[in-house]
């Protein structure tokens, strides 16, 4: 139960909270003996679907403006893949997180 309250609740923060529920898929793949039992998995699902149950509502009242709104606006900006971008990004975290470990 703890962990669908955990994924309601970072869902109803900010939608990437996504992004970890597919790490914890691709973790699950990756690390058989880490897997938690499928009545655990399908307790979690049950709970975070009523989490978010009244934002999806919502979301389906508004027809799903908010998405359209992001895909209009990714768009705009070309979205697209920047490889040197995405190095830098990654060598600017290291190089933060390597000055918070040296202090």
């Amino acid at each position: 139960m703890l962990l669908g309250l955990s994924v309601g609740a970072g869902m109803l923060a900010k939608h990437a909270m996504l992004y970890g529920v597919a790490d914890m898929a691709l973790a699950a793949v990756l690390s058989p003996g880490q897997r938690i039992g499928r009545r655990d998995l399908a307790l979690a699902a049950a709970v975070a679907l009523i989490a978010v149950s009244l934002h999806l509502w919502w979301l389906a009242e508004s027809r799903f403006v908010t998405v359209q709104h992001m895909a209009e606006s990714g768009a705009s900006r070309g979205v697209g893949v920047n490889v040197a971008s995405a190095l830098r990004f990654l060598a600017e975290q290291f190089a933060v997180m390597g000055l918070q470990w040296s202090r």
